[in-house]
């Protein structure tokens, strides 16, 4: 699986906003933070990823977090909308006994932040673009092993660079996403917003994996520009050689995972297949909205796989579910001409349809929120809200157009912002597709009588974060077909509370953030 690649060195600075690192197993995350689920939990360990083979402990594992799910919806440091992060969960296995006290190490955990420049790179990152195949398919169907090459910047040799660490952070190198980084002539740049060394937690007995959670202390990390290019989770490996990476394979990735994991001493890089990814959970401070697809994952075992409760219409009735559950994973791009994206090798099917059940279509489309609670129920007992479901045709990302100058419009003093085609005039942003999904994708987010599902499988709750939940009823799209006329179509989906929670007048959205925030976005591309 290792593959040779050629690397540029540099070193980084180290930004104002790091912070303390509080680590605990079982820690009680702030009030008021939710769930920002970026995969379908842990299913898997490789030989070769965290330990064994020519695994050494300068190597590690990195996930890339594009910034369209890291631009938040309010206001942060600086006096910019930023992604407030309150905590996040790794997760490892522990195979064999090490040379010493048996534990779980983390002898670096590194977070950067990147912006590309110019723009588009902001939205279409270099490295982790889709490749446009000759026949017009934006998301390319790959080899017969089904990977998918990384891309490269302009005048580069390298689609990631070796970073050196400022003082504090250790020695050694990190490995980085060469987002327009090296030629330093492309403009792009590295911040190291935090990092962590040296965290030990001793353990019993080897044969188990585990979800470790961290907390920013003493408060939620900002991002540092709106809007930012994406942030770079890595972590190097345990210099006992018995901790492996715990990875999902469940994945709805239609042409390229986001993890990467170095080997032979940052002299390679491993390769991995578009439905695997590291299992990374974040916590946020903010709502956050996903996009529900219909749960067919390889394993068929996702968290939400058979999720059935908390499902709702515009009026708050029980919402049509065609599979009894949802997928809640890595899909970054969906295509509704049938095509399946790279070939899964363990199946020959792309991973957007690792049934071979309808030619690659997805069968049903929705959304689902993750919400912080309210600060009271509401008359009929719920603890969550009413959410209205807003979705815009991203023209910037679509045909390169600045989003800072047309992308949003700014409300309660600049506290909260929204999204608007043209900032001049706010009822334009209500596109007729918006206004034709209302009544589908509107919901009810509250807590689950059985208990929501915990993003990692384990008990709702287990981590101090209150599971409140909730989607959407679930559009079929089986027989759709090809509606983008072989463009790029960039959607960017997300919620607000809908007008007649207690505290809100009747009718219309709401956008206050002392009550019911708006949520972050998602990006999602649809082609074909």
């Amino acid at each position: 699986m290792s593959t040779r690649t050629r690397t540029k060195t540099m070193r980084m600075t180290l930004g104002a906003a790091s912070a303390l690192l509080l680590v605990a197993t079982l820690a009680s995350a702030q009030n008021g933070t939710n769930y920002h689920v970026l995969n379908n939990g842990f299913d898997i360990a490789y030989a070769g990823i965290g330990a064994g083979g020519s695994q050494t402990d300068q190597d590690g594992i990195g996930r890339w977090i594009p910034g369209e799910l890291i631009n938040g919806g309010t206001l942060g440091a600086g006096g910019l909308p930023t992604y407030k992060q309150v905590a996040w969960r790794e997760s490892v296995c522990i195979f064999g006994p090490g040379p010493g006290t048996l534990a779980i190490r983390f002898p670096l955990i590194a977070l950067t932040e990147l912006n590309a420049t110019p723009f588009p790179t902001i939205y279409s990152p270099i490295v982790f673009t889709p490749v446009v195949d000759p026949l017009n398919v934006i998301f390319p169907l790959g080899n017969s092993a089904g990977f998918v090459p990384f891309g490269i910047p302009a005048g580069s040799s390298a689609s990631f660079v070796l970073a050196g660490l400022p003082s504090g952070c250790g020695s050694g190198l990190i490995l980085l996403p060469n987002e327009d980084i090296a030629p330093s002539a492309n403009g792009g740049f590295a911040t190291l917003l935090a990092c962590a060394t040296g965290t030990s937690l001793p353990i019993a007995s080897t044969g188990f994996c585990w979800s470790v959670q961290f907390t920013w202390i003493p408060s939620a990390l900002n991002s540092l520009a709106w809007p930012t290019g994406g942030w770079w989770h890595y972590l190097r490996n345990s210099q006992d050689n018995n901790q492996y990476w715990a990875m999902s394979n469940d994945e709805l990735n239609t042409w390229q995972t986001r993890s990467v994991s170095s080997d032979a001493g940052l002299t390679a890089i491993t390769a991995f297949t578009a439905n695997v990814e590291y299992s990374l959970i974040s916590a946020t401070r903010d709502p956050y909205t996903n996009v529900a697809l219909q749960p067919v994952g390889i394993n068929g075992a996702g968290p939400w796989y058979f999720q059935t409760e908390n499902f709702t219409t515009a009026f708050v009735t029980p919402a049509l579910n065609l599979n009894g559950g949802i997928d809640m994973g890595g899909h970054q791009s969906l295509s509704l001409g049938g095509t399946g994206g790279v070939p899964n090798p363990a199946t020959g099917l792309g991973n957007q349809d690792p049934l071979g059940v309808g030619g690659g279509a997805l069968p049903t489309l929705g959304v689902w929120t993750f919400d912080n609670g309210s600060p009271a129920a509401d008359s009929a007992g719920s603890t969550g809200s009413k959410r209205v479901t807003w979705i815009t045709w991203n023209t910037d990302a679509t045909f390169g157009v600045d989003p800072n100058l047309t992308e949003w419009i700014f409300l309660f003093g600049g506290t909260v912002k929204v999204p608007s085609p043209n900032p001049s005039t706010f009822a334009q942003w209500l596109q007729p597709v918006t206004l034709a999904l209302l009544p589908q994708f509107t919901h009810e987010v509250d807590s689950c009588p059985s208990g929501c599902p915990d993003p990692g499988g384990f008990a709702s709750g287990a981590f101090g974060i209150p599971a409140i939940q909730g989607g959407s009823d679930q559009l079929p799209l089986l027989g759709v077909g090809p509606l983008t006329a072989g463009l790029e179509i960039c959607i960017v989906v997300g919620t607000s509370c809908l007008r007649g929670e207690p505290g809100e007048p009747a009718g219309g959205f709401c956008w206050n953030p002392e009550g019911w925030s708006p949520s972050g976005e998602t990006t999602i591309y649809i082609t074909d």
